[in-house]
């Protein structure tokens, strides 16, 4: 994810992140080898969806071509 985050020029910040900055976020996603992108569509009362051209969108997309080619 940090290299496809790159080759889109999204900025990757890793850090611990509080809560706070959670219930903050415009969007929310996990990843891991297996899931690639998995996208959380509630978290503290709040309701998150992926729109066309949001990041949550562009990495999965991402992800989805680099894991098809091999």
């Amino acid at each position: 994810m940090i290299k496809l985050a790159g080759e889109h020029f999204m900025p990757l910040i890793e850090s611990v992140y509080e809560l706070a900055d959670l219930t903050d976020a415009n969007e929310i996603f996990l990843t891991s080898a297996s899931l690639g992108v998995a996208v959380v569509t509630n978290f503290d009362f709040r309701t998150y969806s992926v729109a066309a051209g949001s990041v949550v969108a562009i990495l999965r997309d991402a992800f989805g071509k680099l894991t098809l080619k091999t």
